[in-house]
Parts: structure tokens; C-alpha cells; sequence
């Protein structure tokens, strides 16, 4: 469960657009950078530290989650400009995105079904679960050289 949360946390921008009525505004800036993803990684890694556990090992982990958001979301079609996300933030405020996208556009509002019943739609939820089945395989890759390093 605890992987889902930090695989997710890149999109909290969208709840600071909700409360200023757009859940688009912020989103795929800052959130959705390499810098933010290496912040992330440090920090696990200095509490794992502190609660002394592997803070190298740690940190890898919860980085490299972070980053798999960026990388899918370098392969998602965004239909909405500015294209892309802000991948190098904070030394270029340039959009990138993937020549291919492979993946369909989240959609976050339809003024006729509103917010809520956009996010939790069905197009949305097929977009999930394509991501899920294009990473799965290195997930598994994953766990296995995880679990067969501890033998």
C-alpha cells in the first residue's frame, strides 16, 4: 500500500488546483520533476537512516517509485497545452514529453459530469490499468532481484 501512496504522490498537485477551482493549474509542474523525485529518495533514505535501516537502499526505493510516475507520465498523451511536464524543474521551466505516447490522456474535469465523476470515469480507469500492465513486468523484475538478493 505504501508503494501506491509514493507512486501517487506527484499528482497531490491536483488537490492545490481544487481548491482554487482547476485541478489542472498546478498539475505536471514542480511535482513531476527529476529534482522533486531525487528530494524524495534523500529524504527516505535520512529517515531509514534514522530509524536505522539501509538509508542507501531506502532511498533508492522510494526515489525510483517516484520517478516510475515521471517516466509514465512522459508517455501519456496530454491533451491539454502546456504539453507535458516540467521534467527539469527548477533549472528550465520547459514542458517535455515523449515523441511516443503510447498511453491515453487522464482527464481531470467535464463540466457536464464534474470533477469527481471525471477522475474516477472509465476512461481513466482503463489509463490505470494500461499503466499497470506496462509496468508490472519490471515490478516483478523488481521484487525478484529484491528477494533473491536477500538469499
Amino acid at each position: 500500500m505504501g508503494s501506491l501512496v509514493i507512486t501517487s504522490l506527484a499528482d497531490f498537485d491536483v488537490f492545490a488546483g481544487l481548491l482554487v477551482g482547476d485541478p489542472r493549474i498546478f498539475h505536471h509542474q514542480a511535482s513531476h520533476s527529476l529534482a522533486v523525485a531525487l528530494l524524495f529518495g534523500l529524504l527516505m533514505g535520512g529517515l531509514a537512516n534514522l530509524w536505522k535501516l539501509n538509508g542507501i537502499g531506502w532511498g533508492i526505493w522510494g526515489g525510483g517509485l517516484y520517478l516510475s510516475h515521471i517516466v509514465l507520465d512522459l508517455l501519456v498523451n496530454d491533451p491539454t497545452p502546456p504539453f507535458g511536464i516540467q521534467l527539469l524543474w527548477p533549472i528550465s521551466d520547459a514542458y517535455f514529453i515523449s515523441p511516443i505516447t503510447p498511453f491515453g490522456g487522464f482527464h481531470y474535469y467535464d463540466p457536464a459530469k464534474g470533477t469527481a465523476r471525471t477522475i474516477l470515469g472509465f476512461d481513466n480507469f482503463m489509463l490505470i490499468l494500461q499503466e499497470i500492465v506496462f509496468i508490472a513486468p519490471f515490478a516483478a523484475l523488481a521484487w525478484f532481484f529484491g528477494n533473491y538478493r536477500k538469499a
